[in-house]
Protein backbone atom coordinates (compact mmCIF):
# COMPACT_ATOMS: atom_id res chain seq x y z
CA UNK A 1 0.00 0.00 0.00
CA UNK A 2 3.15 2.35 0.19
CA UNK A 3 2.89 5.30 2.29
CA UNK A 4 -0.72 6.11 2.69
CA UNK A 5 -0.79 2.75 5.02
CA UNK A 6 -3.93 3.26 6.99
CA UNK A 7 -3.37 2.40 10.60
CA UNK A 8 -6.20 0.18 12.10
CA UNK A 9 -4.93 -1.62 15.90
CA UNK A 10 -4.88 -0.44 18.82
CA UNK A 11 -2.65 2.02 17.80
CA UNK A 12 -4.72 4.02 16.07
CA UNK A 13 -5.45 7.50 19.03
CA UNK A 14 -1.76 7.18 19.61
CA UNK A 15 -0.38 7.73 16.05
CA UNK A 16 -3.50 10.04 15.33
CA UNK A 17 -1.98 12.51 18.57
CA UNK A 18 1.72 11.86 17.50
CA UNK A 19 0.86 13.30 13.33
CA UNK A 20 -1.25 15.92 15.11
CA UNK A 21 1.46 17.17 17.24
CA UNK A 22 3.99 16.53 14.40
CA UNK A 23 1.66 19.02 11.93
CA UNK A 24 0.96 21.29 14.71
CA UNK A 25 4.38 21.76 15.61
CA UNK A 26 5.53 22.39 11.51
CA UNK A 27 3.06 24.88 10.94
CA UNK A 28 4.45 26.81 14.14
CA UNK A 29 8.06 26.36 12.68
CA UNK A 30 6.76 27.73 9.42
CA UNK A 31 5.54 30.85 11.26
CA UNK A 32 8.77 31.22 13.18
CA UNK A 33 11.14 31.02 10.14
CA UNK A 34 9.51 33.47 8.78
CA UNK A 35 9.20 35.69 11.43
CA UNK A 36 12.90 35.46 11.71
CA UNK A 37 13.87 36.77 8.43
CA UNK A 38 11.67 39.49 8.93
CA UNK A 39 13.41 40.53 12.19
CA UNK A 40 17.04 39.87 10.98
CA UNK A 41 15.47 42.24 8.04
CA UNK A 42 15.52 44.70 10.57
CA UNK A 43 18.93 44.75 10.78
CA UNK A 44 19.43 45.22 7.37
CA UNK A 45 17.21 47.98 6.78
CA UNK A 46 18.61 49.95 9.43
CA UNK A 47 21.59 50.12 7.47
CA UNK A 48 19.64 51.47 4.44
CA UNK A 49 17.27 52.98 5.67
CA UNK A 50 18.86 54.88 8.66
CA UNK A 51 16.70 52.99 11.40
CA UNK A 52 13.58 52.62 10.80
CA UNK A 53 12.89 49.54 12.58
CA UNK A 54 14.93 51.00 15.30
CA UNK A 55 12.22 50.51 17.96
CA UNK A 56 11.44 46.93 17.45
CA UNK A 57 15.20 46.08 16.95
CA UNK A 58 15.91 47.56 20.28
CA UNK A 59 12.54 45.49 22.02
CA UNK A 60 14.10 42.04 20.82
CA UNK A 61 17.96 42.81 21.93
CA UNK A 62 16.15 43.43 25.18
CA UNK A 63 14.18 40.51 25.38
CA UNK A 64 16.98 38.15 24.20
CA UNK A 65 19.50 40.40 25.60
CA UNK A 66 21.68 40.48 22.87
CA UNK A 67 21.40 41.25 19.27
CA UNK A 68 19.32 38.70 17.09
CA UNK A 69 22.45 38.73 14.86
CA UNK A 70 24.79 37.79 17.31
CA UNK A 71 22.43 34.23 18.80
CA UNK A 72 23.69 31.53 17.03
CA UNK A 73 21.31 29.17 14.71
CA UNK A 74 21.96 26.71 17.50
CA UNK A 75 19.87 28.27 19.58
CA UNK A 76 16.71 28.66 17.06
CA UNK A 77 17.48 24.88 16.64
CA UNK A 78 16.97 24.17 19.84
CA UNK A 79 13.88 26.25 20.73
CA UNK A 80 12.48 24.35 17.54
CA UNK A 81 12.37 20.94 18.47
CA UNK A 82 11.67 21.51 22.24
CA UNK A 83 8.30 23.24 20.88
CA UNK A 84 8.17 19.80 18.29
CA UNK A 85 8.30 17.91 21.36
CA UNK A 86 6.04 19.81 23.85
CA UNK A 87 3.12 19.82 20.59
CA UNK A 88 3.41 15.94 20.44
CA UNK A 89 3.34 15.58 24.08
CA UNK A 90 0.48 17.85 24.40
CA UNK A 91 -1.19 16.17 21.54
CA UNK A 92 -0.75 12.37 23.06
CA UNK A 93 -2.09 13.82 26.28
CA UNK A 94 -5.53 15.16 25.13
CA UNK A 95 -5.68 12.19 23.03
CA UNK A 96 -5.57 9.76 26.01
CA UNK A 97 -8.08 12.24 27.82
CA UNK A 98 -9.58 15.57 27.04
CA UNK A 99 -9.49 16.25 30.82
CA UNK A 100 -5.52 16.80 30.56
CA UNK A 101 -6.14 19.66 28.55
CA UNK A 102 -6.47 21.50 31.37
CA UNK A 103 -2.95 20.58 32.85
CA UNK A 104 -1.55 21.52 29.40
CA UNK A 105 -2.91 24.49 28.78
CA UNK A 106 -1.52 25.91 32.18
CA UNK A 107 1.59 24.03 31.66
CA UNK A 108 2.16 25.78 27.97
CA UNK A 109 1.06 29.52 29.33
CA UNK A 110 3.65 28.95 31.99
CA UNK A 111 6.26 28.56 29.78
CA UNK A 112 5.51 30.72 27.65
CA UNK A 113 5.46 33.20 30.79
CA UNK A 114 8.68 31.98 32.19
CA UNK A 115 10.46 31.88 28.96
CA UNK A 116 9.45 35.97 28.84
CA UNK A 117 10.61 36.56 32.19
CA UNK A 118 13.54 34.04 33.11
CA UNK A 119 15.30 35.11 28.96
CA UNK A 120 16.20 38.58 29.91
CA UNK A 121 17.34 37.64 33.38
CA UNK A 122 19.31 33.97 32.81
CA UNK A 123 20.78 34.52 29.40
CA UNK A 124 19.86 31.98 26.23
CA UNK A 125 21.35 29.00 27.37
CA UNK A 126 20.17 29.01 30.86
CA UNK A 127 16.37 29.36 29.49
CA UNK A 128 17.01 26.92 26.74
CA UNK A 129 18.28 23.71 28.76
CA UNK A 130 15.41 24.54 31.29
CA UNK A 131 12.66 24.69 28.81
CA UNK A 132 14.47 21.62 27.20
CA UNK A 133 14.20 19.78 30.01
CA UNK A 134 10.26 20.64 30.54
CA UNK A 135 9.75 20.06 26.75
CA UNK A 136 11.19 16.50 27.45
CA UNK A 137 9.50 15.34 30.54
CA UNK A 138 5.73 16.25 28.78
CA UNK A 139 7.02 14.51 25.54
CA UNK A 140 7.69 11.41 27.57
CA UNK A 141 4.95 11.74 29.43
CA UNK A 142 2.87 11.96 26.79
CA UNK A 143 4.62 8.64 25.08
CA UNK A 144 4.11 7.31 28.75
CA UNK A 145 0.32 7.48 28.56
CA UNK A 146 0.55 4.91 25.02
CA UNK A 147 2.29 2.90 26.53
CA UNK A 148 4.72 3.65 24.10
CA UNK A 149 7.99 3.38 26.08
CA UNK A 150 8.67 1.36 29.01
Amino acid sequence: MGWLYRFEDENEPFLIAYWLGLGWASAEAVYFIIQNFIELRWYKDDLVDGGRYSEEREELEEILGRPLTKVSAWWGVMWRFSWVMIHIGFSCWIAFSYTLIFPAAFIHGLLLVIWGYCLPVFGIPATSYGTLLVTMSVFLIGLALFKQIV
